[in-house]
């Protein structure tokens, strides 16, 4: 999978909704990014994107190539364990070497970590059976490392000239809107299909899980879109009260302390807000 034409612009975030959108929005507009001359890599299968029904776009006149690093930040039984990526270096450095050159533009979405937690137990949960979310929240609530860790092991492993972190007020357009080089600007983009996990859905998939069900390709999707469709009771992420307080608060501290590191530049509303004050 090496690089060797255009600047390399990399977007990493965990499988949250927002993420997982990005994602989506790189696979699902191959050849609309092909036609402005952008390569688009799915780096947890290695493979250049090529567009569907057309040729892919010639390497050597590559404006730049978009990699999409969902894998890095993505280990949900890690985080049960209260222990918050502690591969991303190691993984960043193996991607930078398939690359064969350091990132030109880094691009990081950090959610905050009540809502990651509470992804990352929801991920597990539809795999195997999981004890309820309440029992993991002690864990969560003294969790080792951290998005300041986090950022650092990326920027460092994948040699990344410019990182640029995105708040989770930012949406997923905008958020790939950061990753497309000068002159380009978004069209209507295809739209992908990125099911709700609800609540109603988690306990269903539970109950199959516990009796040992196993779901035939695309059952699981459906079943999550069907539940998408039903009335919810208030999600409050598994998170109250203190606990609740204490990991936003947390999550604000560690982005409060990131907008001032040297290298790192913040985007989003909170970015806004905090330039304002």
């Amino acid at each position: 999978m090496p690089v060797r034409s255009g600047a390399i612009h990399l977007h990493a975030g965990s499988s949250g909704p927002a993420a997982s959108t990005v994602n989506g929005l790189l696979a699902a507009n191959r050849g609309w990014f092909a036609s402005q001359r952008v390569g688009v890599i799915d780096a947890s299968a290695n493979t250049l994107m090529a567009p569907a029904g057309n040729a892919a776009p010639d390497a050597e006149t590559l404006r730049c190539t978009i990699v999409s690093a969902a894998a890095l930040l993505c280990d949900p039984e890690a985080l049960l364990r209260g222990r918050f990526f502690p591969d991303a270096h190691a993984q960043a450095t193996c991607l930078r070497a398939l690359l064969g050159r350091p990132v030109e533009r880094l691009v990081i979405s950090v959610e905050p970590y009540d809502s990651l937690f509470a992804g990352a137990w929801r991920r597990v949960a539809l795999d195997r059976p999981v004890e309820p979310l309440e029992r993991f929240v002690p864990r969560f609530a003294s969790f080792e490392g951290g998005w300041l860790d986090c950022v650092e092991a990326l920027r460092d492993g994948l040699d990344a000239v410019e990182t640029l972190v995105a708040t989770a007020d930012l949406n997923p357009v905008e958020t790939l809107a950061q990753l497309l080089p000068e002159g380009v600007t978004l069209g209507s983009l295809a739209q992908p299909s990125v099911p709700r996990v609800t609540d109603s859905a988690i306990a269903m998939v539970q109950h199959h899980r516990r009796l040992g069900v196993t779901y035939a390709p695309g059952q699981l999707d459906r079943l999550l879109s069907f539940h998408s469709q039903l009335p919810q009771i208030e999600d409050t992420c598994g998170f109250e009260g203190l606990a609740l307080a204490d990991m936003r608060g947390r999550y604000i501290a560690d982005i409060d302390t990131l907008a001032r590191w040297k290298g790192i530049t913040l985007i989003g509303q909170y970015a806004a807000a905090m330039a304002a004050e």
